[in-house]
């Protein structure tokens, strides 16, 4: 990764540690900023919106296959309005742009295909470099909670009349904490009848 932007010994592992990964034999994508017009980079034609900052933004997603590796570049003009001071700007400007290098990261593994299939969600592993990645593991566990939110409330909709009978059940008992374990298997069994 040496021909793109690489700050500093964590920088200089960070290049190097897609490479192992793949050689190892893992599907390895790296995802960064496009703040210059990579040569061997392409438009993949993926288009994205992002709400970032009480803003919708659009990114494209630009890339390139090196030594076993995915890059990914994340190309809107807020990265290439700095190529050549990453860490131009004042605070709320650098802000923005990891809070939307973040989003777009998250979701490139399951919109970019690459070698004609993206990612997907199966056997993923985050690698956060740095503070500029600092808040893709917040948004990562928001979308699994809003994710779990969305299909609590499917599941509770199909089954509305079952956990209805199943909560009226519980409620004349007593809730205490010796009695948690009993009434939590009691609840469950005649949850499994009712479906």
């Amino acid at each position: 990764m040496q021909m793109w932007e690489v700050e500093g010994g964590l920088g200089d592992v960070m290049a190097a540690l897609p490479k192992a990964m793949a050689g190892r034999g893992h599907r390895v994508m790296v995802v960064v900023p496009r703040y210059e017009n990579y040569p061997d980079a392409w438009e993949t034609g993926v288009r994205r919106v992002y709400s970032v900052f009480n803003s919708q933004q659009e990114v494209g997603y630009f890339h390139q296959f090196i030594d076993g590796v995915d890059y990914i570049f994340v190309d809107h003009p807020c990265f290439q309005n700095h190529g050549k001071d990453i860490y131009g700007g004042d605070r709320g400007e650098i802000q923005f742009r990891c809070a939307l290098l973040c989003k777009a990261a998250l979701e490139a593994v399951w919109h970019v295909p690459c070698g004609g299939i993206a990612y997907g969600d199966e056997n993923l592993c985050f690698i956060a470099n740095d503070w500029h990645t600092a808040l893709l593991p917040v948004y990562l566990q928001a979308s699994k909670l809003r994710d779990s939110i969305g299909n609590a409330l499917y599941t509770y909709r199909q089954f509305r009349d079952s956990f209805r009978g199943i909560q009226l059940r519980g409620m004349g008992q007593d809730l205490s904490w010796d009695n948690a374990a009993t009434l939590y298997e009691e609840v469950m069994v005649a949850a499994k009848y009712q479906w």
